[in-house]
């Protein structure tokens, strides 16, 4: 199991696999050993969020997202992930992951995705969650 944001710990964990290497250097995993339970050390929260690629919007059947929307909203609708974390106190939703810290993606990276989006899908509306 991946603890925590998993882009870059599924990335070592996957080089790891392939080369037989060993998990247990790897931060943010928990994962069985035989009987034995092995925690791994957390991985440090990701704060530049530029870091990661666009999203491979290539792999989503957006044909048919298009038309179960339209078909409930009559409008085309994307949406897209501008920051990670919550400023606020309560104590439900992704603090287990990412507690009280809110990082956001720059104002060129999120222009990059929309861009890439108005190209490629065409859609009338984005929704926007921060």
């Amino acid at each position: 199991m991946i603890k925590g944001e998993g882009e870059k710990t599924l990335k070592e964990l996957l080089f790891c696999l392939e080369n037989k290497g060993n998990p247990s250097l790897i931060l943010g995993l928990a994962f069985k050993e035989g009987h034995k339970t092995v925690l791994t050390s957390p991985r440090p929260v990701m704060r530049n969020l530029d870091e990661l690629p666009l999203p491979a919007w290539d792999l989503v059947d957006v044909d048919a997202y298009r038309r179960i929307w339209i078909a409930h909203h009559g409008y085309f609708s994307l949406n897209l992930a501008t920051t990670r974390g919550c400023p606020f106190k309560c104590n439900w939703c992704a603090k287990p992951i990412y507690g009280n810290r809110y990082n956001s993606r720059s104002p060129g990276h999120v222009i990059r995705e929309i861009e890439l989006l108005l190209k490629n899908y065409e859609p009338d509306h984005f929704w926007m969650c921060r």
